[in-house]
């Protein structure tokens, strides 16, 4: 017996739930001097390497913590709540059963607290073209999307996936057997399960609002290939996410006494790492100084 392909419908939902908005043209990674050299350093076959680190351990873990909170809010009102459907993504929901990993970005260029959180010794912001900055290798399972900030807004979400994922069961297994229940309510699972995870990463809270973050969100199985790298005595797993080196647009150095040798050797970073490099490296105008 056949069943209804209906696996990739439910990523196309996912993603337009998620990217609700189209991104800005330029988006901007802040990080220090060693992430800067890190990342330029790993071209390599015209793409380039950077971290995408498991939502569990972002610097506020409470964010996904409670984004996960407000989806149990929603399953337990939900009127699907005593669906077996929702009663098992319930369960999956409350363990490690999946993994989501995060690359922060932002909208705003020279923006003074993120300068304040990653150039004390010497830090850089690189400017990203949106249009070009898609992960290689990650065909359907990676959003470019914005940060929530309310979390009514994330309830409206979830509330929406679930009645989504819970009409689309029904639908295929109706008067079915029992074997197609099964297949279908197992790949239901997997779409509401990892679309709530994802959800739940991009909550942050309103204080933040200023950040105007963007996240690379990328879901993945467990099994997959992870790297371990310490972060102030935490050992962190993440991901290594591949990105055209043509989506570097400008480089911009952290301000300080230090700022003009900086700019020099980040341009000589890039010249040895990008062949025929067409980003540019300016200094940040902020008065902010270390």
């Amino acid at each position: 017996m056949e069943f209804e392909p209906f696996y990739y419908d439910t990523l196309d939902f996912r993603r337009k739930l998620i990217v609700d908005s189209q991104p800005p043209h330029y988006l901007y990674h802040y990080t220090t001097a060693a992430g800067f050299l890190g990342i330029i350093q790993s071209n390599k076959d015209n793409s380039f390497q950077m971290w995408a680190s498991d939502s569990r351990y972002l610097n506020d873990s409470s964010e996904y913590i409670g984004g996960l909170e407000v989806a149990g809010e929603c399953i337990n009102s939900s009127k699907y709540k005593s669906s077996d459907l929702i009663q098992k993504a319930s369960v999956l929901l409350k363990g490690a059963n999946g993994r989501i990993a995060v690359l922060s970005m932002s909208s705003k260029e020279n923006l003074l607290s993120q300068w304040r959180a990653y150039s004390e010794n010497g830090g850089y912001s690189i400017k990203f073209r949106t249009d070009l900055f898609k992960a290689i290798g990650y065909l359907a399972n990676h959003y470019l999307a914005e940060c929530i900030y309310s979390k009514e807004d994330l309830s409206v979400k979830v509330n929406n996936c679930i009645e989504w994922h819970q009409n689309k069961f029904e639908t295929a297994t109706t008067n079915q057997p029992q074997a197609v229940i099964e297949h279908h309510l197992d790949n239901c699972l997997k779409g509401l399960v990892g679309t709530i995870r994802a959800l739940a990463t991009l909550l942050k809270h309103k204080s933040f609002s200023e950040e105007s973050e963007w996240r690379y969100v990328v879901t993945y199985p467990q099994g997959n290939e992870l790297n371990i790298r310490n972060c102030n005595g935490l050992l962190v797993p993440y991901i290594y996410l591949k990105f055209p080196e043509k989506s570097i647009f400008q480089v911009a150095v952290a301000p300080g006494s230090r700022a003009l040798l900086a700019k020099i050797s980040a341009e000589d970073v890039l010249t040895n790492n990008i062949k025929d490099c067409k980003a540019g490296v300016e200094l940040s105008d902020t008065s902010f100084r270390w």
